[in-house]
Parts: C-alpha cells; sequence; structure tokens
C-alpha cells in the first residue's frame, strides 16, 4: 500500500513535499536494480598501457555513448568509446619537479566539447575531434575563501557550480559550522552569480575535534542546485541569487551514534594514530573528542539526466556492505532505494545506467557502468 506525497505551496510560494519513509512509491517488484554485473569496464586490464588508471579523479558519459575519464594520477584525460575501447588520450605536461596541475573533473558541454578542470583552477576546452580550442583560469572571487575553489558539476547552458568555503568567525566559541557558497562560473573562468551561503562542515572552535558532524551537500541540476544539510532528511532546490524554490522532506527517524558505534570509533582511531604518537598519547586524544549524538542523514547527492534526486545514506565506516541511496522523483516524491555495490564512488547517473569508480585497494582501478532496471517504471522512470 503507497500513499502520495503531502505537496504544499506555503505563503512565500517554496512548494513543501513531505514523505513517509515508511510509504514509498516503489513496490518490491518495481524497485529500481543496479545489474548484477557492469555492462562496460574500463582500467584494470594488465598488459594494456591505454587502459591504465591511476587515482582516476572524475569520469563523464559522452554523447556517443562513450566515457572519459580524469585520469589524476597519469596527469591525462582517457576517452574511450562506448564498447570501453580506448579512442585517445588528452595529455599535459607535468613536470616533476613541481606540483604540476593535473585533471580534476571531465565535464561534456553543449556542442560536444569537453571541459576539462584542472587542480589549480585551470580550464581546458576540446573540441569534438579533442583539439584544444581554449585553455584559461578560474578567476577567484574577492572572498577569505579557505584552500581551492571545488568544481561540483554542470548546468544545461555548459556554465559550471563552483564551491566557495568560508571559514567559521575566529571569534565565535564552541560548535560552529563553515559556510559553503555554490557559485555559477562560465567556461572562461569568471564568476556569473552566486545561489547564496549555506552551512558546510561542523567544527569545534578553537582546537577540540568534533566525530560525526554533519557537512553540506550540493548537487547541480538543469539551471538549480539541490542542497542538504544532512542535519536532517531534507533536500532543498535552490535558484540563482539563493531563492529556494523547493522542500523535500523525509519522515525517517535520525540514526542515533550508539555505544558500539564509539567503541569501534575509538578503536580504529587509537590504532591509526599510535604508530605516531603511541598507545597512550592516542587513547588520550581520542578521549578528549566530543562526539555527536545522532549520524549525519546523507553523504552526497547526485541529480540523474531525468531530474530525480539521489542522496546517499551516511555511514561512518566501509566494512564491504553495499551502499544504499535514497530516491526521489523530479518533484520530490519519495520512491526508494536503490543498492549500489561496495565501493563504487557515483559519478554519473543516467536514464538507464550508473557510472563510477572503484579502487580494490592494491593498485587495480576501474570506471564501470552499470545497467540501471526499471521495471514499470513510473514515477521519475
Amino acid at each position: 500500500m503507497t500513499r502520495e506525497a503531502t505537496i504544499v505551496l506555503d505563503s512565500a510560494g517554496v512548494t513543501i513535499v513531505d514523505n513517509d519513509d515508511a510509504q514509498p512509491a516503489w513496490t518490491l517488484e518495481t524497485t529500481w536494480r543496479l545489474s548484477p554485473r557492469p555492462r562496460i569496464q574500463v582500467g584494470n586490464q594488465p598488459g594494456n598501457p591505454d587502459q591504465m588508471l591511476y587515482r582516476a579523479a572524475h569520469t563523464r558519459r559522452l554523447s556517443d555513448g562513450g566515457i572519459a575519464v580524469a585520469n589524476g594520477g597519469m596527469g591525462d584525460v582517457r576517452v574511450f568509446d562506448a564498447g570501453g575501447y580506448h579512442v585517445t588520450t588528452i595529455g599535459f605536461v607535468l613536470d616533476p619537479t613541481v606540483e604540476a596541475p593535473r585533471p580534476q573533473r571531465v565535464y561534456p558541454i553543449p556542442g560536444d566539447s569537453l571541459l576539462v578542470y584542472l587542480t589549480g583552477g585551470g580550464l581546458s576546452l576540446w573540441d569534438p575531434q579533442y583539439r584544444l580550442r581554449r585553455e584559461s583560469q578560474i578567476v577567484t572571487p574577492e572572498a577569505p575563501f579557505e584552500g581551492e575553489l571545488e568544481p561540483a558539476g554542470v548546468f544545461d547552458d555548459g556554465t559550471m557550480l563552483i564551491l566557495g568555503r568560508l571559514p567559521p568567525d575566529a571569534a565565535l566559541t564552541g560548535l560552529q559550522r563553515s559556510t559553503m557558497r555554490p557559485m555559477r562560473f562560465g567556461a572562461d573562468g569568471r564568476m556569473i552569480d552566486s545561489f547564496g551561503d549555506f552551512p558546510d562542515e561542523t567544527e569545534i572552535m578553537g582546537d577540540e575535534v568534533h566525530v560525526f558532524g554533519p557537512t553540506g551537500h550540493v548537487a547541480a541540476a538543469d539551471s538549480t542546485i539541490w542542497y542538504t544539510s544532512s542535519e536532517t532528511y531534507e533536500l532543498r532546490e535552490i535558484a540563482r541569487g539563493g531563492r529556494t524554490l523547493r522542500i523535500v522532506r523525509l519522515d525517517r527517524p535520525l540514526p542515533p551514534v550508539t555505544g558500539a558505534d564509539l567503541g569501534a570509533f575509538r578503536v580504529a582511531a587509537v590504532r591509526q594514530m599510535s604508530d605516531d604518537v603511541g598507545k597512550e598519547a592516542a587513547e588520550a586524544t581520542v578521549d578528549s573528542y566530543e562526539y555527536a549524538e545522532v549520524f549525519p542523514t546523507f553523504g552526497q547527492v547526485v541529480i540523474d539526466e531525468l531530474g530525480n534526486i539521489w542522496a546517499l545514506d551516511y555511514r561512518w565506516f566501509d566494512m564491504g556492505s553495499d551502499f544504499r541511496w535514497t530516491v526521489f522523483d523530479h518533484e520530490g516524491r519519495y520512491l526508494g532505494q536503490v543498492v549500489m555495490p561496495y565501493p563504487l564512488t557515483v559519478h554519473q547517473i543516467g536514464a538507464d545506467y550508473v557510472l563510477g569508480h572503484m579502487s580494490n585497494g592494491r593498485g587495480g582501478e576501474a570506471v564501470y557502468i552499470y545497467g540501471l532496471n526499471k521495471p514499470e517504471a513510473g514515477a521519475g522512470g
């Protein structure tokens, strides 16, 4: 038995969608599932240097079904066809004596061009024949951002979603959150506009450490962004200028941090620090931490090609168990959950596929395309 989400329009013109976790739209028979085995594998093919991937940072599906891989550790972008066969390698000059820019993101943009985002904020634009058209540099806005700006996606018009992070006010005390500023940039590297400021990482001002605190997550849609603070099961669609268009809520209990969680964390943290500072000092350090009472709700947000909203259920440990993604349709109705294999890092979700990266921790890494099966696809499908 399923129930339609409650959708209301508030006095400010914001659409609010309330969902009950116990009543997803999918049934056991209509739940979406990944194919048991990947359709395509790129990389981890010994003896084939064209298939060599090392610290592959990002991937994207091309309009012809091929795959572009930002092969950061090798300092190149590798392009494969729809069958997974190597087509070409876009090389970047790397000076071993300096920390040279490396491909960090690859984005197909209108006109079948390929935009490469490099560490350090470099931009490299390539035409459909993979000839260099233009090079530019991200122009950092005048704001006290911490660290480098971070690429977070592209919009339908080819402009980029870039994140800047502002530190908490040093005059504040206690538990605070830093600030995330999602911005829109053109392919020439200049900022066009901003989506506003939102809570990001949680920290205790001073020397104390806060464990299991929430972190903000954002994803690009067609021309808007979706944001979650990960404090509650809520996501917001934000327009340029910072106006909230839609709020999606899921009535699901917050996951408590149990005594078993604290015990497991302490054991792992002490083991990790003991080699550097000794076991006694490591135990004293871990005992000084402050711990949240509940876990964050989500660990990543992805908007698929049809506008459906995918939120990765948070977990702080990796024990080899599968990942679970909570899925809403483009209007915010709760559809259900999709299980994905460990340790797949999702880069893109299409109408009938999931593209991501896996590493086995022993130097073997590959990019995979799994089929996304939608029996009796209904809303959002």
